[in-house]
């Protein structure tokens, strides 16, 4: 998934999303491994999705999220980073969708 991210954000016609490596592996390893253990990879598309759509709605949320080693708050106090989560979101969401109709499958990924 944290290579997937890092893909979607270098590959992006978005021209700079702001988000470091650091801040990628951060949400990546912010996801519980119940939602993803026995998924497939492109099932693990909507996991990601999710993970950012929670953190790009939910302040606490975004603002807890710790790094891997536990040693900071990634995310608190950097209003800044929203608007890179924010475009992160909308390519995987597009991703997704594309995923989706590739499938011939019909799921809202959004409620």
């Amino acid at each position: 998934m944290i290579r997937f991210l890092k893909n979607v954000k270098y590959d992006s016609a978005i021209e700079n999303i702001h988000l470091t490596s650091f801040e990628i592996n951060a949400i990546c390893y912010g996801i519980d491994p119940n939602t993803y253990r026995e998924k497939n990879f492109l099932e693990l598309v909507e996991v990601v999705f999710s993970q950012l759509t929670k953190l790009a709605t939910d302040e606490s949320y975004r603002d807890n999220l710790s790094s891997v080693d536990g040693s900071e708050k990634v995310f608190a106090g950097k209003n800044d980073k929203l608007e890179g989560l924010q475009q992160l979101l909308a390519e995987v969401d597009s991703i997704a969708t594309d995923v989706l109709k590739e499938l011939g499958t019909i799921k809202l990924l959004r409620a």
